[in-house]
């Protein structure tokens, strides 16, 4: 948020199946109106025919965005290779770290320093351009904003739901729904969901 920047809180399995979350070191009363949750768990079924399993998501956050990402990019080394022709990389070892750096550079370049907002369906639209492998991405930005991209191979599902009770929802499988009700939908190869996060 503005003016709490991008804050995190760890979840613990109990012994009864549910989950305690801890509070924000920083501000034990923060109440974010946008998340991302990385959950992992056994090998225990929630119903259906979907076992929750350790997930390949990886979720990485920096001073202006948080992401998580659901699968893997086949050129990161020679995307990696272009980032480091224009600046000094560090702590780039995964395809989520890369994909961080690449539009926080697309942001500075284009939006940041021109005093304009992002405009994060043409950041990503580029990125659609020159991602070759199969990933689905979400994106929380300082303000809220989140945006939800699954790549034009569409190999990487991404899920998402508008709860009856208001929440939207997005999910790299949707038995992740399970227990919700409202209208699901799977977010379409090539596509950008952006979500204000003033508004939602």
């Amino acid at each position: 948020m503005p003016t709490r920047g991008i804050q995190y809180r760890r979840a613990l399995p109990l012994d009864d199946n549910s989950v305690r979350i801890d509070c924000v070191e920083r501000d034990s009363s923060f109440r974010p109106r946008v998340a991302i949750a990385q959950i992992r768990s056994g090998s225990q079924a929630i119903g259906g025919d979907c076992d929750v399993r350790p997930s390949p998501v990886r979720t990485r956050a920096s001073r202006h965005f948080a992401i998580s990402l659901d699968g893997a990019i086949v050129n990161a080394h020679e995307l990696r290779d272009e980032l480091l022709a224009h600046e000094r990389l560090i702590d780039v070892h995964t395809d989520s770290d890369l994909l961080l750096k690449w539009i926080e550079r697309s942001c500075e370049r284009d939006y940041w320093r021109h005093g304009l907002p992002a405009d994060y369906e043409a950041i990503f639209r580029e990125l659609d351009d020159r991602i070759d492998g199969a990933i689905s991405a979400l994106l929380i930005d300082r303000d809220g904003n989140l945006v939800a991209y699954r790549n034009r191979s569409g190999l990487r599902p991404l899920e998402t739901i508008r709860t009856d009770n208001g929440f939207l929802l997005f999910a790299s499988e949707n038995c992740a729904f399970a227990g919700f009700e409202g209208e699901s939908r799977q977010l379409l190869a090539g596509r950008i969901q952006h979500v204000d996060g003033k508004t939602g």
